[in-house]
């Protein structure tokens, strides 16, 4: 039989990578978005495939990563936990769609991506629904440090 770590390590430690996840969210609407406003179509389009591209390596094993040490951190429902594996299928279901019509405008040539008019819409579409991953990534985290402060309070380190 494996030890595991204690309850609160096991809460620290997916609460941690929850708010890593939260950063790396963040980022974009708080970060890359101003610059992307005074780029081209088609440098908006490349600088957000490259960014999926880094962000695939990173982020599920991440998503994972927390998830289960929140599950393994309790012995029911987590909160945290659900909150943060929401990211998978909405991504899969909400986001993707977005990223595949985006990423699909890197087959045509700069000028033409440069003049569509959509490649603003469907950017700010992604933006919005990108959102909501940021918000389940920082309510996964909020609840993580609910979850963690209970454990410390209840003695079981």
């Amino acid at each position: 039989m494996v030890n595991l770590p204690s309850p609160s390590v096991l809460q620290a430690i997916g609460t941690g990578f929850a708010g890593i996840t939260v950063g790396m969210t963040a980022s974009w609407p708080l970060v890359w978005y101003s610059v992307l406003d005074k780029t081209s179509n088609s440098n908006k389009v490349k600088l957000l495939h490259e960014s999926y591209r880094r962000a695939t390596l990173f982020m599920p094993p991440s998503i994972i990563l927390t998830t289960a040490s929140y599950t393994l951190a309790r012995k029911h429902f987590s909160l945290p936990a659900v909150l943060m594996f929401s990211l998978i299928p909405y991504t899969a279901f909400v986001v993707f769609p977005v990223n595949k019509k985006l990423f699909a405008k890197e087959n045509y040539p700069e000028a033409d991506v440069d003049a569509d008019s959509t490649v603003d819409s469907l950017l700010s579409k992604w933006m919005y629904i990108h959102s909501v991953r940021v918000l389940l990534a920082a309510s996964s985290t909020f609840f993580g440090f609910v979850e963690l402060f209970k454990l410390l309070k209840s003695g079981a380190y």
